[in-house]
């Protein structure tokens, strides 16, 4: 292909000591955001109606300024949980949902401890994907509905 000897290749040209294209690091791929964990347990949520399971459950997103502001203005909270588990027999579990390295607000932690003070279990799920947040609120799900219901109901 190439005639002479002192041809460089283009492949293997350099630039100020360097190759031109330089081989690309293998990126660490980013941890899942919130939402999308929250997204993941929903889901598993919804399997376990389908199953037959008799609760109930809410969620919030009120994720940025603009509708942290919204809810400001409406007299709502902040620090609310992600969700919110409604029970047989009154039982209300909550649930926060943090990624792996995520940290509770001053808001949530205050929040927190005010509805612990009126006896509600909040429980906080660090998780590092979103299949792993829905196994561990699918299991602590399990723990809660046996605890509360004496049979499974199917509709």
């Amino acid at each position: 292909m190439f005639q002479n000897q002192g041809e460089i290749e283009p492949h293997k040209k350099q630039l100020k000591g360097r190759p031109l294209f330089k081989p690309k690091k293998p990126r660490r791929p980013k941890p899942a955001p919130e939402w999308r964990l929250q997204a993941a347990v929903v889901s598993e949520f919804h399997k376990w109606q389908d199953g037959g399971w008799v609760f109930e459950f809410a969620g919030d997103m009120n994720a940025g300024k603009r509708a942290g502001n919204r809810a400001k203005i409406c007299g709502l909270k902040a620090g609310e949980t992600d969700i919110r588990i409604y029970l047989p027999r009154g039982v209300l579990k909550m649930i926060e949902l943090k990624t792996a390295k995520g940290v509770l607000s001053d808001d949530q932690i205050k929040r927190h401890e005010k509805l612990r003070a009126l006896g509600f279990e909040i429980v906080v799920v660090y998780a590092k994907t979103p299949e792993e947040a829905a196994a561990i609120c699918a299991k602590l799900l399990g723990n809660w509905l046996v605890a509360n219901t004496d049979w499974k109901v199917r509709l």
